[in-house]
Protein backbone atom coordinates (compact mmCIF):
# COMPACT_ATOMS: atom_id res chain seq x y z
CA UNK A 1 0.00 0.00 0.00
CA UNK A 2 2.58 2.29 1.01
CA UNK A 3 4.81 1.51 -2.50
CA UNK A 4 1.17 1.99 -4.19
CA UNK A 5 0.99 5.72 -2.86
CA UNK A 6 4.40 6.29 -3.55
CA UNK A 7 4.74 5.56 -7.08
CA UNK A 8 1.47 8.44 -7.01
CA UNK A 9 3.14 10.22 -5.47
CA UNK A 10 5.74 10.14 -8.45
CA UNK A 11 3.31 10.50 -10.89
CA UNK A 12 1.43 13.52 -9.46
CA UNK A 13 5.27 15.54 -9.39
CA UNK A 14 5.79 14.64 -12.79
CA UNK A 15 2.25 16.01 -13.51
CA UNK A 16 3.01 19.19 -11.82
CA UNK A 17 6.51 19.63 -13.06
CA UNK A 18 5.55 19.02 -16.88
CA UNK A 19 3.43 21.24 -18.71
CA UNK A 20 0.23 20.18 -19.16
CA UNK A 21 0.36 19.32 -22.96
CA UNK A 22 3.61 16.83 -22.33
CA UNK A 23 1.05 14.18 -22.22
CA UNK A 24 0.14 14.71 -25.65
CA UNK A 25 3.51 15.26 -26.38
CA UNK A 26 4.56 12.58 -29.88
CA UNK A 27 7.76 10.23 -28.76
CA UNK A 28 11.07 11.55 -30.30
CA UNK A 29 11.43 9.78 -33.86
CA UNK A 30 14.71 8.22 -34.50
CA UNK A 31 16.15 7.52 -38.29
CA UNK A 32 17.64 10.68 -38.91
CA UNK A 33 21.24 11.56 -38.19
CA UNK A 34 22.76 15.47 -37.64
CA UNK A 35 23.82 17.35 -40.96
CA UNK A 36 27.41 18.01 -39.50
CA UNK A 37 29.49 15.75 -37.70
CA UNK A 38 30.96 18.21 -35.67
CA UNK A 39 29.67 18.93 -31.91
CA UNK A 40 26.79 20.45 -32.44
CA UNK A 41 26.18 24.35 -31.16
CA UNK A 42 23.30 26.92 -32.12
CA UNK A 43 23.46 30.12 -32.88
CA UNK A 44 19.25 30.10 -33.61
CA UNK A 45 17.07 27.62 -32.61
CA UNK A 46 13.07 26.68 -33.65
CA UNK A 47 10.80 29.12 -32.82
CA UNK A 48 12.89 31.71 -32.30
CA UNK A 49 11.15 35.21 -32.69
CA UNK A 50 12.54 37.12 -35.52
CA UNK A 51 11.79 39.97 -37.72
CA UNK A 52 8.62 39.23 -39.56
CA UNK A 53 9.15 35.66 -38.98
CA UNK A 54 9.18 32.82 -36.51
CA UNK A 55 12.47 30.60 -36.86
CA UNK A 56 12.16 27.50 -39.08
CA UNK A 57 15.52 25.12 -38.18
CA UNK A 58 18.51 25.19 -36.31
CA UNK A 59 20.95 26.90 -37.36
CA UNK A 60 24.01 25.00 -36.35
CA UNK A 61 27.44 27.07 -35.69
CA UNK A 62 30.44 25.81 -38.38
CA UNK A 63 33.23 27.61 -36.06
CA UNK A 64 32.75 30.77 -37.97
CA UNK A 65 34.35 28.59 -41.06
CA UNK A 66 32.85 28.02 -44.62
CA UNK A 67 33.50 24.42 -46.21
CA UNK A 68 32.08 21.90 -43.96
CA UNK A 69 31.14 18.74 -44.74
CA UNK A 70 26.96 18.34 -44.70
CA UNK A 71 25.43 15.21 -44.70
CA UNK A 72 22.19 13.24 -45.60
CA UNK A 73 20.32 13.20 -42.22
CA UNK A 74 18.83 10.33 -43.63
CA UNK A 75 18.14 8.29 -46.79
CA UNK A 76 15.84 9.42 -49.41
CA UNK A 77 16.59 11.69 -52.58
CA UNK A 78 17.06 15.34 -53.38
CA UNK A 79 13.70 16.48 -54.46
CA UNK A 80 14.25 20.14 -55.27
CA UNK A 81 16.98 22.63 -55.40
CA UNK A 82 16.49 26.48 -55.01
CA UNK A 83 19.20 29.19 -55.67
CA UNK A 84 19.17 32.97 -54.76
CA UNK A 85 20.70 35.84 -53.54
CA UNK A 86 18.31 36.48 -50.73
CA UNK A 87 16.90 33.91 -48.41
CA UNK A 88 18.33 30.31 -47.95
CA UNK A 89 20.93 31.10 -50.86
CA UNK A 90 21.84 27.97 -52.10
CA UNK A 91 19.32 25.14 -50.56
CA UNK A 92 18.90 21.30 -51.15
CA UNK A 93 15.66 19.49 -49.94
CA UNK A 94 15.85 15.76 -49.79
CA UNK A 95 12.33 13.78 -49.42
CA UNK A 96 12.96 10.74 -47.11
CA UNK A 97 10.86 7.27 -47.20
CA UNK A 98 9.22 8.74 -44.03
CA UNK A 99 7.18 10.99 -45.53
CA UNK A 100 9.74 13.93 -44.17
CA UNK A 101 11.60 16.44 -46.33
CA UNK A 102 14.75 17.89 -44.56
CA UNK A 103 16.41 21.08 -45.77
CA UNK A 104 19.35 22.25 -46.10
CA UNK A 105 20.24 25.84 -46.28
CA UNK A 106 23.23 28.62 -46.97
CA UNK A 107 25.35 26.33 -48.86
CA UNK A 108 28.40 27.46 -49.97
CA UNK A 109 28.70 24.77 -52.96
CA UNK A 110 27.23 21.42 -53.67
CA UNK A 111 28.66 18.28 -54.22
CA UNK A 112 29.40 17.57 -58.17
CA UNK A 113 26.45 15.97 -59.30
CA UNK A 114 23.97 18.20 -58.10
CA UNK A 115 26.33 21.37 -58.87
CA UNK A 116 26.60 19.79 -62.56
CA UNK A 117 22.52 19.73 -62.27
CA UNK A 118 21.83 23.26 -60.43
CA UNK A 119 24.75 24.72 -63.12
CA UNK A 120 22.85 22.90 -66.12
CA UNK A 121 19.61 24.64 -65.04
CA UNK A 122 21.20 28.16 -65.01
CA UNK A 123 22.84 28.18 -68.38
CA UNK A 124 19.44 26.41 -69.78
CA UNK A 125 17.14 29.32 -68.10
CA UNK A 126 19.93 31.97 -68.19
CA UNK A 127 19.73 33.48 -64.73
CA UNK A 128 21.11 32.78 -61.37
CA UNK A 129 18.25 32.59 -59.06
CA UNK A 130 17.06 29.69 -60.20
CA UNK A 131 14.66 26.28 -58.18
CA UNK A 132 13.41 23.12 -59.92
CA UNK A 133 12.16 19.97 -58.61
CA UNK A 134 13.04 16.16 -59.09
CA UNK A 135 11.50 13.17 -59.53
CA UNK A 136 12.10 10.11 -56.99
CA UNK A 137 14.66 8.68 -59.17
CA UNK A 138 16.64 11.10 -60.59
CA UNK A 139 19.08 11.51 -57.62
CA UNK A 140 19.19 9.07 -54.68
CA UNK A 141 21.00 9.78 -51.93
CA UNK A 142 21.97 8.05 -48.51
CA UNK A 143 22.19 8.50 -45.20
CA UNK A 144 25.21 9.97 -44.03
CA UNK A 145 26.61 10.85 -47.43
CA UNK A 146 27.94 14.08 -48.40
CA UNK A 147 25.79 16.63 -50.22
CA UNK A 148 27.13 19.92 -49.94
CA UNK A 149 29.25 22.04 -47.72
CA UNK A 150 28.12 24.26 -45.62
CA UNK A 151 28.66 28.30 -46.45
CA UNK A 152 27.59 32.00 -45.54
CA UNK A 153 25.32 32.60 -48.97
CA UNK A 154 21.36 34.34 -49.17
CA UNK A 155 20.64 36.20 -46.14
CA UNK A 156 23.15 34.71 -43.73
CA UNK A 157 24.86 37.10 -41.81
CA UNK A 158 27.47 34.73 -41.29
CA UNK A 159 28.94 30.98 -41.46
CA UNK A 160 26.59 28.32 -40.64
CA UNK A 161 23.81 25.84 -41.59
CA UNK A 162 20.20 26.33 -41.71
CA UNK A 163 18.43 23.04 -41.15
CA UNK A 164 14.87 22.28 -40.72
CA UNK A 165 12.68 19.09 -41.14
CA UNK A 166 8.93 19.63 -42.74
CA UNK A 167 6.39 16.98 -42.42
CA UNK A 168 4.59 15.88 -45.25
CA UNK A 169 2.39 18.90 -45.93
CA UNK A 170 5.99 21.49 -46.10
CA UNK A 171 5.53 22.80 -42.54
CA UNK A 172 8.51 22.64 -40.45
CA UNK A 173 8.47 20.47 -37.28
CA UNK A 174 10.33 21.69 -33.60
CA UNK A 175 13.48 19.16 -34.29
CA UNK A 176 14.59 19.54 -30.90
CA UNK A 177 11.37 18.09 -29.40
CA UNK A 178 10.85 15.10 -31.91
CA UNK A 179 13.86 13.77 -33.00
CA UNK A 180 16.77 11.91 -31.43
CA UNK A 181 19.57 14.62 -32.09
CA UNK A 182 21.79 15.35 -29.01
CA UNK A 183 22.10 18.87 -28.45
CA UNK A 184 23.26 19.85 -25.12
CA UNK A 185 21.43 21.71 -22.92
CA UNK A 186 20.43 21.82 -19.10
CA UNK A 187 19.93 25.49 -18.55
CA UNK A 188 16.41 26.69 -17.95
CA UNK A 189 15.02 29.88 -19.75
CA UNK A 190 15.79 33.56 -18.34
CA UNK A 191 12.50 35.68 -17.15
CA UNK A 192 13.73 39.24 -17.46
CA UNK A 193 10.76 41.20 -16.76
CA UNK A 194 6.86 40.76 -16.55
CA UNK A 195 4.75 43.12 -17.82
CA UNK A 196 0.88 43.82 -17.30
CA UNK A 197 -1.07 45.56 -19.34
CA UNK A 198 -4.54 47.68 -19.06
CA UNK A 199 -6.64 46.83 -22.21
CA UNK A 200 -9.07 49.79 -22.05
CA UNK A 201 -9.13 53.05 -20.42
CA UNK A 202 -10.79 51.84 -17.69
CA UNK A 203 -8.24 49.76 -16.65
CA UNK A 204 -5.67 50.46 -14.28
CA UNK A 205 -2.43 49.02 -12.72
CA UNK A 206 -0.98 50.26 -9.84
CA UNK A 207 -3.52 53.15 -9.88
CA UNK A 208 -1.95 54.06 -13.50
CA UNK A 209 -3.47 53.81 -16.78
CA UNK A 210 -0.16 52.32 -18.32
CA UNK A 211 1.47 49.72 -19.24
CA UNK A 212 3.54 48.56 -16.14
CA UNK A 213 7.17 46.63 -16.21
CA UNK A 214 8.33 44.62 -13.22
CA UNK A 215 11.49 43.68 -12.92
CA UNK A 216 12.14 39.55 -12.06
CA UNK A 217 14.86 38.69 -9.99
CA UNK A 218 16.00 35.15 -8.20
CA UNK A 219 16.06 35.31 -4.80
CA UNK A 220 16.51 32.47 -1.46
CA UNK A 221 15.98 30.09 -4.78
CA UNK A 222 12.55 31.59 -6.01
CA UNK A 223 12.06 33.32 -9.23
CA UNK A 224 9.62 36.72 -7.57
CA UNK A 225 8.87 40.10 -8.78
CA UNK A 226 10.88 43.10 -7.71
CA UNK A 227 8.05 45.02 -6.77
CA UNK A 228 5.75 45.63 -3.74
CA UNK A 229 3.20 42.89 -3.54
CA UNK A 230 -0.05 42.20 -4.09
CA UNK A 231 0.28 44.47 -7.50
CA UNK A 232 -3.17 46.79 -7.62
CA UNK A 233 -5.00 45.88 -10.81
CA UNK A 234 -8.45 47.06 -12.03
CA UNK A 235 -10.65 46.46 -15.04
CA UNK A 236 -8.95 44.08 -18.05
CA UNK A 237 -5.70 43.38 -18.00
CA UNK A 238 -2.96 41.39 -19.87
CA UNK A 239 0.28 40.23 -19.04
CA UNK A 240 3.34 39.67 -21.24
CA UNK A 241 6.92 39.10 -20.20
CA UNK A 242 10.48 38.98 -21.66
CA UNK A 243 11.94 35.60 -21.74
CA UNK A 244 15.02 33.88 -23.77
CA UNK A 245 16.55 30.81 -23.59
CA UNK A 246 20.45 29.75 -23.55
CA UNK A 247 22.05 26.90 -23.68
CA UNK A 248 25.42 24.98 -22.64
CA UNK A 249 28.90 25.93 -24.66
CA UNK A 250 27.57 29.06 -26.15
CA UNK A 251 26.92 32.57 -25.65
CA UNK A 252 23.94 33.22 -28.04
CA UNK A 253 20.64 33.57 -26.63
CA UNK A 254 17.93 31.23 -28.04
CA UNK A 255 13.83 31.87 -28.68
CA UNK A 256 11.77 29.78 -25.87
CA UNK A 257 9.72 26.55 -26.59
CA UNK A 258 6.68 27.34 -24.49
CA UNK A 259 4.67 29.40 -22.35
CA UNK A 260 1.80 29.08 -19.62
CA UNK A 261 -0.02 31.96 -17.67
CA UNK A 262 -2.14 30.47 -14.76
CA UNK A 263 -4.32 32.88 -12.31
CA UNK A 264 -5.36 31.80 -9.14
CA UNK A 265 -4.11 28.34 -10.42
CA UNK A 266 -6.25 27.89 -13.75
CA UNK A 267 -4.56 28.18 -16.84
CA UNK A 268 -5.68 31.22 -18.83
CA UNK A 269 -2.95 31.70 -21.54
CA UNK A 270 -0.78 28.91 -23.15
CA UNK A 271 1.47 28.93 -26.44
CA UNK A 272 3.71 25.97 -27.55
CA UNK A 273 5.86 26.11 -30.46
CA UNK A 274 5.85 22.54 -32.30
CA UNK A 275 5.02 23.46 -36.01
CA UNK A 276 5.04 26.40 -37.87
CA UNK A 277 3.17 27.37 -40.93
CA UNK A 278 4.88 29.97 -42.78
CA UNK A 279 1.68 31.90 -44.23
CA UNK A 280 1.52 32.65 -40.57
CA UNK A 281 4.66 34.01 -40.09
CA UNK A 282 4.06 37.80 -39.85
CA UNK A 283 1.72 37.44 -36.98
CA UNK A 284 4.96 37.10 -35.28
CA UNK A 285 4.33 40.97 -35.16
CA UNK A 286 0.92 40.60 -32.60
CA UNK A 287 2.43 38.07 -30.86
CA UNK A 288 4.99 40.50 -29.24
CA UNK A 289 4.41 44.06 -28.27
CA UNK A 290 5.59 45.29 -31.96
CA UNK A 291 4.92 49.31 -30.60
CA UNK A 292 7.74 48.62 -27.72
CA UNK A 293 10.25 46.37 -30.32
CA UNK A 294 10.54 49.47 -32.62
CA UNK A 295 11.40 51.83 -30.21
CA UNK A 296 13.39 49.78 -27.54
CA UNK A 297 14.68 46.59 -29.93
CA UNK A 298 13.47 44.26 -27.40
CA UNK A 299 10.56 41.87 -27.80
CA UNK A 300 7.75 41.13 -25.08
CA UNK A 301 5.88 37.97 -25.89
CA UNK A 302 2.43 39.16 -24.77
CA UNK A 303 0.24 36.59 -23.32
CA UNK A 304 -2.70 37.80 -25.48
CA UNK A 305 -4.07 36.94 -28.58
CA UNK A 306 -5.70 39.55 -31.02
CA UNK A 307 -9.08 39.00 -32.51
CA UNK A 308 -7.11 38.37 -36.00
CA UNK A 309 -3.77 36.38 -35.03
CA UNK A 310 -4.21 33.31 -36.22
CA UNK A 311 -1.00 31.61 -34.77
CA UNK A 312 -1.76 27.90 -34.51
CA UNK A 313 0.62 28.09 -31.47
CA UNK A 314 -2.22 29.21 -29.05
CA UNK A 315 -3.65 26.50 -26.88
CA UNK A 316 -5.91 26.49 -23.79
CA UNK A 317 -6.17 30.46 -24.72
CA UNK A 318 -9.04 31.71 -22.60
CA UNK A 319 -11.23 34.98 -23.21
CA UNK A 320 -7.86 35.51 -25.45
CA UNK A 321 -5.95 35.78 -22.38
CA UNK A 322 -7.37 38.96 -21.02
CA UNK A 323 -8.22 38.67 -16.80
CA UNK A 324 -11.06 40.61 -14.85
CA UNK A 325 -10.83 40.32 -11.64
CA UNK A 326 -13.82 40.81 -9.74
CA UNK A 327 -13.78 41.01 -6.22
CA UNK A 328 -10.94 42.43 -3.75
CA UNK A 329 -9.17 39.00 -2.65
CA UNK A 330 -5.54 38.70 -3.33
CA UNK A 331 -5.09 36.25 -6.67
CA UNK A 332 -1.95 34.65 -7.44
CA UNK A 333 -0.60 34.54 -10.82
CA UNK A 334 1.81 32.48 -12.10
CA UNK A 335 3.84 31.88 -15.38
CA UNK A 336 5.87 28.91 -16.61
CA UNK A 337 8.46 29.30 -19.41
CA UNK A 338 9.79 25.72 -20.66
CA UNK A 339 13.05 25.29 -23.38
CA UNK A 340 13.08 22.51 -26.12
CA UNK A 341 14.61 20.10 -22.93
CA UNK A 342 11.77 21.04 -20.73
CA UNK A 343 14.29 23.58 -18.75
CA UNK A 344 11.56 25.20 -16.92
CA UNK A 345 11.92 28.61 -15.54
CA UNK A 346 8.71 30.30 -13.21
CA UNK A 347 7.83 33.30 -11.73
CA UNK A 348 4.63 33.58 -8.70
CA UNK A 349 3.43 36.70 -7.74
CA UNK A 350 -0.03 38.26 -6.40
CA UNK A 351 -2.48 40.82 -7.51
CA UNK A 352 -5.39 42.08 -6.01
CA UNK A 353 -8.52 44.20 -7.33
CA UNK A 354 -7.87 47.85 -6.76
CA UNK A 355 -10.66 49.45 -5.11
CA UNK A 356 -9.63 53.27 -5.33
CA UNK A 357 -10.32 55.14 -8.77
CA UNK A 358 -7.59 55.19 -11.32
CA UNK A 359 -5.65 57.86 -12.75
CA UNK A 360 -6.88 58.68 -16.27
CA UNK A 361 -4.33 59.63 -18.73
CA UNK A 362 -5.18 62.00 -21.36
CA UNK A 363 -5.07 60.37 -25.02
CA UNK A 364 -3.02 62.22 -27.42
CA UNK A 365 -4.43 65.58 -29.00
CA UNK A 366 -6.61 64.21 -32.07
CA UNK A 367 -7.11 68.23 -33.46
CA UNK A 368 -4.36 67.97 -36.39
CA UNK A 369 -5.21 65.54 -39.19
CA UNK A 370 -8.02 63.23 -39.70
CA UNK A 371 -9.18 60.23 -37.81
CA UNK A 372 -11.05 56.86 -38.99
CA UNK A 373 -11.96 53.85 -36.88
CA UNK A 374 -11.02 50.85 -39.62
CA UNK A 375 -12.91 47.38 -39.19
CA UNK A 376 -10.58 44.57 -39.20
CA UNK A 377 -12.95 42.10 -40.35
CA UNK A 378 -14.18 43.41 -43.28
CA UNK A 379 -12.97 45.59 -46.73
CA UNK A 380 -12.26 48.90 -45.40
CA UNK A 381 -10.76 52.35 -46.78
CA UNK A 382 -9.18 55.88 -45.09
CA UNK A 383 -9.26 57.95 -48.44
CA UNK A 384 -9.83 61.54 -49.12
CA UNK A 385 -8.68 63.41 -52.44
CA UNK A 386 -4.58 63.24 -52.55
CA UNK A 387 -4.51 59.56 -50.51
CA UNK A 388 -6.04 56.16 -50.06
CA UNK A 389 -5.29 52.92 -48.32
CA UNK A 390 -7.20 49.95 -49.05
CA UNK A 391 -7.85 47.53 -46.12
CA UNK A 392 -8.91 43.92 -46.77
CA UNK A 393 -10.68 41.81 -44.47
CA UNK A 394 -8.28 40.61 -42.12
CA UNK A 395 -5.39 42.53 -43.06
CA UNK A 396 -5.36 43.82 -39.73
CA UNK A 397 -4.92 42.26 -36.36
CA UNK A 398 -7.61 44.08 -34.52
CA UNK A 399 -9.62 47.36 -34.50
CA UNK A 400 -7.78 50.44 -34.58
CA UNK A 401 -8.33 54.36 -35.14
CA UNK A 402 -5.90 55.19 -38.45
CA UNK A 403 -4.51 58.79 -37.50
CA UNK A 404 -3.20 60.31 -40.82
CA UNK A 405 -1.67 64.17 -41.57
CA UNK A 406 -0.53 65.89 -44.70
CA UNK A 407 2.35 67.47 -44.39
CA UNK A 408 4.42 69.58 -46.82
CA UNK A 409 6.70 67.67 -49.26
CA UNK A 410 10.54 68.16 -50.00
CA UNK A 411 11.49 69.81 -53.13
CA UNK A 412 12.56 66.86 -55.05
CA UNK A 413 9.46 64.82 -54.18
CA UNK A 414 5.85 64.88 -56.18
CA UNK A 415 3.41 64.65 -53.67
CA UNK A 416 3.09 65.70 -50.05
CA UNK A 417 4.34 63.83 -47.15
CA UNK A 418 0.89 61.65 -46.30
CA UNK A 419 1.93 60.43 -41.95
CA UNK A 420 0.06 57.77 -41.16
CA UNK A 421 0.92 57.58 -37.39
CA UNK A 422 0.27 54.24 -36.70
CA UNK A 423 3.58 53.12 -36.45
CA UNK A 424 2.74 51.17 -33.28
CA UNK A 425 0.70 49.09 -35.02
CA UNK A 426 1.52 46.15 -36.96
CA UNK A 427 -0.35 45.38 -40.33
CA UNK A 428 -1.14 41.27 -41.28
CA UNK A 429 -1.34 41.32 -44.86
CA UNK A 430 -0.47 43.62 -47.25
CA UNK A 431 -2.60 46.96 -47.62
CA UNK A 432 -2.57 49.00 -50.63
CA UNK A 433 -1.68 52.59 -50.69
CA UNK A 434 -2.20 55.13 -53.47
CA UNK A 435 -1.05 58.62 -53.83
CA UNK A 436 -2.32 61.06 -55.99
CA UNK A 437 1.08 63.34 -57.40
CA UNK A 438 1.91 66.91 -57.79
CA UNK A 439 3.50 68.28 -60.74
CA UNK A 440 4.69 64.55 -62.07
CA UNK A 441 5.83 65.28 -65.74
CA UNK A 442 4.78 63.19 -67.92
CA UNK A 443 8.18 61.30 -68.99
CA UNK A 444 8.82 60.46 -65.41
CA UNK A 445 5.48 58.60 -64.66
CA UNK A 446 7.03 55.70 -65.18
CA UNK A 447 9.83 56.20 -63.02
CA UNK A 448 7.72 57.16 -59.88
CA UNK A 449 7.73 55.22 -56.98
CA UNK A 450 6.39 55.45 -53.63
CA UNK A 451 9.21 56.07 -50.19
CA UNK A 452 9.05 55.76 -46.94
CA UNK A 453 10.76 58.79 -44.65
CA UNK A 454 12.11 58.07 -41.51
CA UNK A 455 12.68 60.18 -38.21
CA UNK A 456 16.53 61.27 -39.81
CA UNK A 457 15.03 62.07 -42.94
CA UNK A 458 16.48 59.16 -44.82
CA UNK A 459 14.43 57.11 -47.21
CA UNK A 460 13.35 53.84 -48.18
CA UNK A 461 12.37 53.44 -51.70
CA UNK A 462 9.38 51.65 -51.12
CA UNK A 463 8.20 50.59 -55.12
CA UNK A 464 4.88 50.68 -56.65
CA UNK A 465 4.01 52.45 -60.15
CA UNK A 466 1.99 54.88 -61.73
CA UNK A 467 -1.54 54.23 -63.12
CA UNK A 468 -5.08 55.99 -63.09
CA UNK A 469 -3.45 59.49 -61.77
CA UNK A 470 -2.09 57.46 -58.83
CA UNK A 471 1.11 56.11 -57.51
CA UNK A 472 0.28 52.90 -55.69
CA UNK A 473 2.05 50.14 -53.97
CA UNK A 474 1.06 47.43 -51.41
CA UNK A 475 2.34 48.21 -47.85
CA UNK A 476 3.93 46.69 -44.42
CA UNK A 477 4.29 49.25 -42.62
CA UNK A 478 2.47 52.70 -41.39
CA UNK A 479 4.61 56.29 -41.17
CA UNK A 480 5.64 58.56 -43.90
CA UNK A 481 5.04 58.50 -47.28
CA UNK A 482 5.69 60.59 -50.73
CA UNK A 483 6.32 59.99 -54.27
CA UNK A 484 9.58 60.03 -55.77
CA UNK A 485 11.13 59.17 -59.41
CA UNK A 486 14.45 56.91 -59.63
CA UNK A 487 15.61 57.91 -63.02
CA UNK A 488 19.62 57.23 -61.85
CA UNK A 489 21.23 53.84 -63.15
CA UNK A 490 22.56 51.37 -60.61
CA UNK A 491 26.47 52.05 -60.05
CA UNK A 492 29.04 48.95 -60.78
CA UNK A 493 32.61 49.00 -60.01
CA UNK A 494 35.03 46.49 -60.94
CA UNK A 495 36.66 45.17 -57.58
CA UNK A 496 39.53 43.88 -60.22
CA UNK A 497 40.79 47.27 -61.77
CA UNK A 498 44.32 46.79 -60.13
CA UNK A 499 44.52 43.56 -62.51
CA UNK A 500 47.94 44.25 -64.62
CA UNK A 501 46.56 44.42 -68.13
CA UNK A 502 43.72 42.41 -67.36
CA UNK A 503 45.09 39.65 -67.27
CA UNK A 504 43.50 37.03 -65.51
CA UNK A 505 45.48 34.06 -65.80
CA UNK A 506 46.04 33.62 -61.96
CA UNK A 507 43.12 34.86 -60.85
CA UNK A 508 39.62 32.50 -60.31
CA UNK A 509 37.01 35.02 -60.98
CA UNK A 510 35.78 38.23 -61.61
CA UNK A 511 34.02 40.44 -59.28
CA UNK A 512 31.75 43.53 -59.33
CA UNK A 513 30.25 45.86 -56.58
CA UNK A 514 26.71 46.79 -57.55
CA UNK A 515 24.50 49.14 -55.78
CA UNK A 516 21.44 51.06 -56.62
CA UNK A 517 20.60 53.83 -53.92
CA UNK A 518 16.90 54.16 -55.05
CA UNK A 519 14.54 51.62 -56.32
CA UNK A 520 16.52 48.83 -56.41
CA UNK A 521 18.41 45.86 -58.56
CA UNK A 522 16.11 44.34 -61.00
CA UNK A 523 18.03 42.44 -63.35
CA UNK A 524 21.97 41.44 -63.95
CA UNK A 525 23.07 40.13 -66.61
CA UNK A 526 26.87 38.89 -68.04
CA UNK A 527 28.38 37.85 -71.10
CA UNK A 528 31.41 36.28 -72.47
CA UNK A 529 32.38 36.87 -75.93
CA UNK A 530 29.00 36.94 -76.39
CA UNK A 531 27.98 33.80 -74.39
CA UNK A 532 25.75 34.22 -71.29
CA UNK A 533 27.98 33.76 -68.01
CA UNK A 534 26.74 32.63 -64.93
CA UNK A 535 27.27 35.33 -62.81
CA UNK A 536 26.65 34.65 -58.85
CA UNK A 537 25.19 37.51 -56.75
CA UNK A 538 25.93 37.70 -52.95
CA UNK A 539 22.98 40.60 -51.67
CA UNK A 540 24.07 40.98 -48.63
CA UNK A 541 27.77 42.45 -49.81
CA UNK A 542 26.14 44.16 -53.00
CA UNK A 543 28.74 41.44 -54.78
CA UNK A 544 28.05 40.04 -58.43
CA UNK A 545 31.12 37.73 -59.48
CA UNK A 546 31.83 35.53 -62.42
CA UNK A 547 33.89 32.29 -61.38
CA UNK A 548 35.79 30.99 -64.90
CA UNK A 549 34.72 27.80 -66.62
CA UNK A 550 37.47 26.90 -68.94
CA UNK A 551 34.61 24.33 -69.83
CA UNK A 552 32.70 27.23 -71.64
CA UNK A 553 35.55 29.51 -72.37
CA UNK A 554 38.95 29.34 -74.42
CA UNK A 555 42.20 29.18 -72.26
CA UNK A 556 45.12 31.56 -72.96
CA UNK A 557 42.97 33.79 -75.48
CA UNK A 558 41.84 37.28 -75.51
CA UNK A 559 37.55 37.79 -73.92
CA UNK A 560 35.00 40.06 -74.23
CA UNK A 561 33.25 40.80 -71.18
CA UNK A 562 29.79 42.45 -70.77
CA UNK A 563 28.15 42.88 -67.81
CA UNK A 564 24.49 44.91 -67.44
CA UNK A 565 22.47 45.60 -64.41
CA UNK A 566 19.14 47.17 -64.51
CA UNK A 567 17.44 48.24 -61.65
CA UNK A 568 13.68 48.17 -60.97
CA UNK A 569 12.34 51.61 -62.53
CA UNK A 570 14.45 50.41 -66.14
CA UNK A 571 17.24 52.47 -65.87
CA UNK A 572 20.40 50.32 -67.04
CA UNK A 573 24.36 50.09 -66.58
CA UNK A 574 26.43 48.40 -68.61
CA UNK A 575 29.99 47.48 -67.84
CA UNK A 576 32.69 46.27 -70.93
CA UNK A 577 35.96 45.13 -71.06
CA UNK A 578 38.68 42.56 -72.58
CA UNK A 579 40.28 40.40 -70.58
CA UNK A 580 42.92 37.73 -70.69
CA UNK A 581 42.95 34.40 -69.54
Amino acid sequence: MQLIRFNITIVLIIIVSCPLWICAQISKKSGFIPPLKIPLLLSGNFGELRSNHIHSGLDFKTYGLPGLNVYAADDGYVSRIKIEQSGFGNAVYITHQNGYTSVYGHLSKFRPDIDSLTNACHYKENKFSVEFFLKPNELKVKKGEIIAFSGNSGGSMGPHLHFEIRDKSQMPVNIQRYFNFSIKDTIPPKIFNVWIYPMDSMSFINHKNLPQCFKVIQTNDKTILDAKQPVLIKGKITFGIETLDFMNSSSNTLGVYSIELYFNNQLKFSQVIDRILFSENRSVNSLIDYGYYLKNRVRINRLYVQPNNKLSIYHGVQNQGVILPKDSSVCNVRIRVFDNNLNISEVKFDVKYDMKKGIAIPKPSLNSGEVKLINCFVDDNFRNDQVEIHFPAFSMFDNFLIHYESLPGMQSFFSDIHHFKNEDVPINKPVNLKIKPKNLPVKLQSKALLARINDFGEMDWFGGGYSGGFVSAPIKAFGKYAIVVDTIAPCIISINKFVKNQDFTDWDKIAFTVTDSQSGISFFSGKIDGQWALFEYDEKQDLIYYRFDLRRIKPKMKHSLDFMVIDKKGNKANYHSTIYK
